[in-house]
C-alpha cells in the first residue's frame, strides 16, 4: 500500500475532536459503540457487539484489540521503506510490555499488555495468555527475534533492573529523522518514568535521555508521587506533558493519567510529521486514539468523570 493508501486508511481509523465530542455526549455504551461502528472500516469489528448486545468493558476491549492489531499490520505492510522507524518504536513497546509481564509473573498475576502496540501485542497475544513463568516469556521474545531481551530477562532479578538495562541498549539510539528521534526519546523516558514512579530503586540511574538533561531525568525517575513528577517535568522539554498530567491526575488513577497524557502528547509530536513519515504518523495516532477510546468507554460504563475527561481530551487532542 503506497503512502496515499495509508492516508485513506488512517482517515478511517483516527478519531477527531468532533468524534470525541459526540461519543462523550452519549449516555449509554450502546450509543457509544454505534457511533464507532458508523465508519465502514470499523463496523466489522464492533457491529457484532451491537447485534448481540454485548457492551461490557471486556467485550469492547477485545473488539478494539482485534481492530487495532489489523490496523497496525496494515500500516506496517504499507511499504518496506518505512519499517525502520516503526520497528524501532515497536522495540520500545515490546521492552516495556515485557517488563510489565515480567513484573506480573513475579507477583502471580495474569500477564497483560499495557501499551497496545508492538510485536508482543500483535504476534504473541495468544501465547501470553498461557504464560506461567519468566523463562516462557524469554522464549517468546527469542522467537520474535529479540535475542538480547530474552537473555537479559533471565539474568535480571527484578523488572526495574531489566528495563533500565534494556534502555541502555544501542539499538534504541539509531540516528534518524529528528521528529522520529524525538518520539523515540520521549517514549523511552516515558516507560522509564512509568516503571519508576513511586519506587525507590531509580534515584540513581545510569541511562541517558535524548529528551531531558541527566539531572531532569534523574528528578523525574526519583519522583514519589504524581505531583512530584509534574513538578520535575515542568519547565523541561516535556513541559506540555506535565500540563496534561496536571489536568488528568485528579480525574483518574496514576496509570490512567500517564497513559492518556502519553497518548495526547505523542499525537501532538507526530501530527505535523512530513508526508514521507505518514505510516509512522498514523501508527501513533491510531494507538493514541485507541487509548483515549478505552478510557472514555470505561468512564462512560462506570458513570464517573466522563465530562471532565472529555474537556481534557478536547483541550489537548490535536486533530
Amino acid at each position: 500500500m503506497p503512502p496515499i493508501g495509508v492516508f485513506h486508511l488512517a482517515s478511517a481509523i483516527v478519531l477527531t475532536k468532533r468524534d470525541f465530542d459526540i461519543i462523550t455526549g452519549y449516555t449509554s455504551p450502546d450509543e457509544f459503540v454505534k457511533h464507532i461502528s458508523l465508519n465502514s472500516f470499523r463496523a466489522k469489528y464492533f457491529s457484532k457487539l451491537i447485534e448481540e448486545k454485548r457492551y461490557g468493558i471486556s467485550d469492547f476491549s477485545s473488539s478494539l484489540d482485534s481492530y487495532l492489531r489489523d490496523v497496525q499490520v496494515a500500516i506496517i505492510e504499507s511499504s518496506k521503506a518505512f519499517l525502520k522507524p516503526l520497528a524501532a518504536l515497536d522495540k520500545l513497546y515490546d521492552a516495556f510490555n515485557s517488563t510489565i509481564i515480567f513484573n506480573e509473573l513475579m507477583n502471580g498475576v495474569k500477564p497483560s499488555i499495557l501499551i497496545h502496540a508492538g510485536r508482543l501485542y500483535r504476534d504473541a497475544y495468544k501465547e501470553l495468555n498461557k504464560l506461567t513463568n519468566v523463562r516462557e516469556l524469554s522464549k517468546i521474545l527469542g522467537d520474535l527475534g529479540y535475542r538480547t531481551l530474552a537473555d537479559l530477562l533471565v539474568k535480571k532479578n527484578s523488572p526495574i533492573e531489566y528495563l533500565l538495562e534494556v534502555l541502555k541498549l544501542n539499538w534504541f539510539s539509531e540516528e534518524g529523522d529528528y521528529l522520529v528521534e524525538r518520539l523515540k526519546a520521549f517514549t523511552s523516558d516515558y516507560i522509564a518514568i512509568m516503571m519508576c514512579l513511586g519506587g525507590s530503586r531509580c534515584s540513581e540511574v545510569s541511562i541517558h535521555s535524548k529528551g531531558l538533561t541527566y539531572e531532569d531525568l534523574k528528578r523525574a525517575l526519583s519522583a514519589k508521587s504524581m505531583n512530584e513528577l509534574i513538578q520535575a517535568l515542568s519547565g523541561t522539554p516535556y513541559n506540555l506533558f506535565s500540563q496534561m498530567l496536571r489536568d488528568l491526575h485528579s480525574l483518574t488513577d496514576v496509570v490512567g493519567a500517564l497513559q492518556l497524557s502519553y497518548a495526547m502528547y505523542c499525537a501532538n509530536l507526530v501530527v505535523d510529521m512530513y508526508d514521507y513519515l505518514i505510516p509512522l504518523r498514523y501508527y501513533v495516532l491510531a494507538l493514541s486514539s485507541s487509548i483515549i477510546i478505552r478510557t472514555l468507554y470505561t468512564s462512560l460504563f462506570s458513570g464517573v468523570g466522563l465530562r471532565e475527561l472529555k474537556e481534557v481530551v478536547l483541550r489537548w487532542w490535536p486533530l
